[in-house]
């Protein structure tokens, strides 16, 4: 069996040595479709004998070659053990962004040597890399049902971020080591003598579907101090040690993933679920970008998540874009809503507050994780300034009581959720004058995320709303015509707003909102988004700071 894996990178590196590193495949060869592979990978990649592909006449003919191949060896007469082999199909890996369509280069294939387009078709199997993590985890996933580990996996356009950290605080609260995978970073959390121990596994990770293998191998790192080069032992030792180090090898190699060092994992993940979950989360699909050059969007990339035994899914999400699926699956689906007493769980009551936001939320026939159905109520005190906050509240706590975990556990574990830093937090910066700032910082945030933050301001005269951040960090982007003409009608009912712009977001709103209003509404443009900050200070007011980040700007995150 070959391999074919487009895209080295996002991930596909990783992808494709781990699956020559099996010993499965006689081949492995790997297309640089965005011709972005650095030395370093290209060095590990032919380390592992992987094949790489640079063009895509290159690919297009190794594909071809391996076509007349397989034909030629099924005409010829044979055993049944290569009957056999024969009978299996290679593997293409194409990522679901990608706008390569595999299914029509392999019917130009079969065009091109002259075969029946059915039969080149049926020489490979066409999965994407989600799935291809799925297949190089499938050990550690067998491992984790015998080890009674719970997998949790979270996709969706907006809350990802905030329902992980809500998880870990609900995991952590029930004394569940818990490994972490986030667009902040990969960790691992611990809980000791009531205090939280934070292990920081990588910083500055994407959550595209093969770091989580990353992610669990950085976990093992820790589990196995003394495999300090995992998986490769360091041989520079005496010989006493290097017999030891040799029987750890062996144990390794026999099984990588026994005696894991945690008891729940969550996974956040772009575009997706790889099925490796026992519950899979979609937040929202509050905007339903195109992917792949328009051959696709989010609605079906994330549609991935049916694959999860059990789905948490908020309800308006559910109905808008998935009907087929709320009736497919209604026997797994657990949603969630703002209002809507149809969910599975949904607020009686609310009442926001910067700081601390009370709530009663309802549950009815939520569906367990064995099968159960349960009712009941909670009453949450928790960090929560706006609706979108509340939901992130509401998808983390569906989630949490549908793995048995109970009331009072939950609430008491989001009383303690402040917030992330970095990320959606209220802080002091000026303790003698009383003045505060909102972080709302994001890769991903978008129109959406922008109008909520902004709506859940009452008081927006004491508050100078500092927009900015940069383009291309994230699959989805703003849309600036959207978002300009939210902010006029927002200029025009609100006329006393302090509004500065920074950054390349804010210069080309700048031009925008302009030409709507025709500078009837002052609107201020600062580069650099700290002077922005240090004239709202001087001006005694507080901060609603909405920054679209990059990962590299690790000090705005």
């Amino acid at each position: 069996m070959n391999v074919f894996l487009v895209d080295l990178t996002h991930g596909g590196v990783k992808i494709s040595s781990e699956l020559a590193k099996s010993g499965i495949y006689e081949n492995v060869f790997a297309y640089d479709l965005y011709n972005t592979l650095k030395s370093e990978d290209e060095n590990l990649l032919l380390t592992y004998d992987v094949n790489i592909i640079k063009d895509l006449d290159s690919f297009k003919n190794q594909l071809k070659l391996n076509s007349i191949k397989r034909i030629e060896e099924k005409a010829r007469e044979k055993s049944e053990e290569e009957i056999e082999e024969i009978e299996k199909k290679d593997l293409i890996i194409n990522p679901i962004h990608s706008s390569l369509n595999i299914h029509e280069l392999l019917i130009e294939i079969a065009d091109m040597i002259g075969s029946d387009k059915d039969s080149v078709l049926n020489q490979y199997d066409i999965i994407n890399h989600h799935q291809a993590t799925e297949l190089v985890l499938s050990l550690w996933k067998e491992e984790t049902t015998d080890q009674n580990i719970k997998t949790i996996e979270i996709t969706g356009v907006k809350g990802k971020t905030s329902v992980s950290f809500l998880l870990k605080e609900i995991f952590l609260e029930n004394n569940k080591d818990t490994l972490l995978l986030s667009s902040l970073g990969a960790y691992l959390f611990r809980k000791n003598n009531d205090n939280e121990q934070k292990l920081i596994l990588q910083k500055d990770i994407s959550i595209t579907p093969a770091n989580i293998i990353n992610t669990i191998q950085l976990a093992k790192k820790i589990a196995n101090p003394k495999c300090s080069t995992f998986p490769i032992c360091d041989k520079n030792r005496d010989l006493e040690e290097r017999m030891e180090e040799s029987e750890i090898q062996e144990d390794f190699n026999e099984n990588p993933y026994a005696d894991l060092n945690y008891e729940m994992t969550i996974f956040e993940n772009s575009l997706g679920i790889c099925g490796l979950a026992d519950i899979g989360i979609l937040t929202n699909l509050v905007e339903n970008y195109s992917i792949a050059k328009g051959q696709s969007d989010a609605r079906n990339a994330k549609r991935q998540v049916f694959k999860s035994p059990s789905v948490v899914i908020e309800y308006e999400t559910l109905s808008e874009f998935y009907p087929n699926e709320k009736e497919e699956y209604e026997e797994k689906i657990n949603s969630f809503s703002l209002t809507d007493t149809d969910a599975n769980v949904y607020c009686e009551s609310i009442d926001y507050d910067i700081e601390n936001t009370s709530s009663r939320i309802i549950y009815h026939d939520l569906k367990t994780i064995d099968r159960k159905l349960i009712n009941g109520k909670l009453d949450v005190d928790c960090f929560a300034p706006g609706p979108h906050h509340i939901l992130n509240v509401l998808a983390a706590s569906t989630t949490a009581l549908a793995l048995g975990i109970d009331e009072e556990t939950v609430q008491n574990a989001l009383s303690n959720f402040k917030g992330i830093d970095g990320r959606t937090n209220v802080r002091e910066i000026d303790a003698e004058k009383g003045l505060r700032i909102i972080e709302e910082i994001n890769p991903g945030i978008n129109t959406k995320a922008i109008e909520s933050s902004i709506n859940m301001i009452k008081n927006i005269d004491d508050y100078y709303i500092i927009i900015g951040g940069k383009y291309g960090v994230t699959c989805e982007e703003i849309d600036e015509e959207k978002l300009s003409e939210f902010l006029h009608e927002y200029l025009k009912n609100n006329p006393n707003t302090n509004l500065i712009l920074t950054d390349e977001v804010g210069k080309s709103l700048e031009n925008k909102i302009n030409a709507l209003n025709e500078n009837k509404f002052k609107i201020e443009f600062i580069e650099d988004y700290q002077e922005a900050q240090n004239q709202a200070i001087a001006n005694n007011k507080n901060i609603l700071f909405i920054y679209r980040s990059n990962y590299s700007q690790v000090s705005k995150r």
